[in-house]
């Protein structure tokens, strides 16, 4: 009981693996280096730094205001005060995001110092002649309507109705994504509106829900079910708007494998695997539980879902300070980015995701000399580098070549792993990066130091996922232990 009410402040915690993941991406992207150009306004480094971190916040505070609204306004049947109180702490929150929002805009747009960005005249000129800034007033006005009614939630359908006014105020923020760019880029904008809407009700829901588990003593029957449901439609319509909003950004499939763009969306489509494979285990280890058992689950295990939606936030703050690729050429080199996740990330997340995929894929000569199947990925990723950049072979058949080999790879290890294999992988990895970037004139970059750790990160993970456990065999009683 004592654990039950304490407040579980490490759910909206965990989303904070938003922050690395956000800055380690832009990092290897160039997004946190101050211009040196002559001529070129310099934007100060740390707007540089604060802009993205305080996006995040305002990311998972409109997330937690949304999903403690749902959660202790509509989906259980009396009003939670608790829940309603979290609602207008988070909405406090948000607001607050807004301001400083408002202030690192000024600051970004016109490269100046923040202590010059409070000028009134300025922020007017932002908040009422930009789309960016009527965005923050509309979101400002109506977040201040949901800090208020979110202390005095009587019923459902005063419920239904800070709802209603939280998700409007989330769906805003689409209007000022990439997808404004263009009159005819209309649908995508609201395309991507949903998606944050949506993506709101699952992070801010699951947040919600754990800390509703965790502060009552007794649950409602129908809450945990009622979430489930909602979240899996959730999670299927995130995946259409996200869809559409990529096929409205990239110029067919090829950019998703040659531009630093479409490997973030590579990333964000690997952890969304992990993500829906995690929940449907979850999901069916609940079902049979009943109540209070099903939420102690629920409780004990969102920690971990939390922390990958987190990344996902993060990746997604860092998609939106990305350039869209123009036009792709067919001579485009495969992104180093691109070539780790299809060759390595997304076949572990999948594999993850349907562990019987392991079993079925291991073919016995594989598990045998699983030395073989890393020499093999090697050679299909410096193949993918050598052959991508001279259309001789199409993109698409390079990159599904390489996801191939790479799903064979991962199977081949789930079970019994093979540590030389692994290192096989990763010298190879190396060497690859460091041929194709001398073949560029590059020289070794923050990026291809954090796709290393990441390929490093993952190698390591499928050692620890697949390594024997140790067992101790107990020695009898009647046993004497000799010294």
């Amino acid at each position: 009981m004592i654990a039950q009410q304490r407040r579980p402040w490490i759910y909206i915690a965990a989303l904070l693996s938003a922050v690395p993941a956000a800055l380690l991406v832009l990092a290897s992207i160039g997004g946190l280096t101050e211009t040196n150009l002559i001529g070129i306004p310099v934007v100060p480094v740390y707007t540089l730094f604060g802009l993205p971190i305080d996006l995040i916040i305002r990311d998972i505070a409109m997330a937690c205001t949304l999903g403690f609204a749902l959660i202790g306004g509509v989906l259980i049947s009396r009003p939670s005060a608790t829940l309603g109180k979290m609602t207008s702490v988070s909405a406090l929150v948000w607001l607050v995001a807004l301001v400083a929002q408002t202030i690192f805009t000024v600051s970004e747009v016109l490269a100046l110092p923040i202590s010059e960005s409070f000028d009134p005249v300025i922020i007017r000129s932002l908040l009422t002649q930009t789309t960016t800034g009527q965005v923050i007033l509309a979101q400002f006005a109506l977040v201040s309507i949901v800090a208020l009614l979110g202390w005095v939630v009587l019923g459902r359908v005063t419920g239904w109705i800070v709802v209603l006014i939280a998700a409007t105020a989330v769906f805003l923020p689409g209007l000022t994504g990439h997808s404004n760019m263009q009159e005819s880029h209309n649908s995508a904008s609201i395309g991507l509106g949903i998606h944050l809407v949506f993506m709101g009700v699952w992070v801010g829901g699951l947040v919600a829900l754990a800390w509703y588990v965790r502060t009552s003593s007794e649950i409602e029957p129908n809450v945990v079910s009622k979430f489930s449901a909602l979240a899996l439609i959730s999670v299927v319509l995130i995946a259409e708007s996200g869809v559409l909003n990529a096929s409205m950004r990239l110029d067919g499939i090829a950019p998703y494998f040659t531009s630093t763009y479409g490997s973030i969306l590579l990333a964000k489509i690997s952890i969304l695997v992990i993500l829906i494979g995690y929940g449907w285990r979850h999901r069916q280890s609940i079902a049979q539980l009943g109540p209070n058992l099903a939420g102690s689950r629920i409780a004990a295990m969102a920690t971990i879902e939390l922390i990958w939606l987190g990344v996902v936030i993060g990746l997604a703050v860092a998609l939106s300070r990305t350039a869209a690729p123009a036009f792709a050429v067919g001579t485009d080199p495969i992104d180093l980015g691109s070539l780790a996740i299809l060759s390595i990330a997304l076949p572990a997340a999948l594999v993850f995701a349907f562990p019987d995929t392991a079993a079925k894929l291991s073919i016995r000569l594989f598990s045998s000399y699983p030395e073989i199947l890393a020499i093999a990925l090697v050679v299909a990723m410096y193949g993918a580098s050598e052959l991508m950049s001279t259309s001789l072979v199409p993109d698409v058949v390079l990159a599904v070549g390489v996801f191939v080999v790479g799903l064979l790879f991962v199977s081949s290890q789930w079970e019994r792993m093979s540590l030389a294999a692994l290192i096989i992988v990763f010298i190879g990895w190396l060497i690859n990066a460091f041929v194709q970037l001398e073949a560029v004139d590059q020289p070794i970059t923050t990026g291809v130091v954090f796709i290393t750790l990441a390929v490093a990160g993952i190698l390591a993970y499928i050692w620890q996922r697949t390594r024997p456990e140790l067992t101790v065999t107990p020695v009898p009683e009647d046993v004497e232990v000799t010294k």
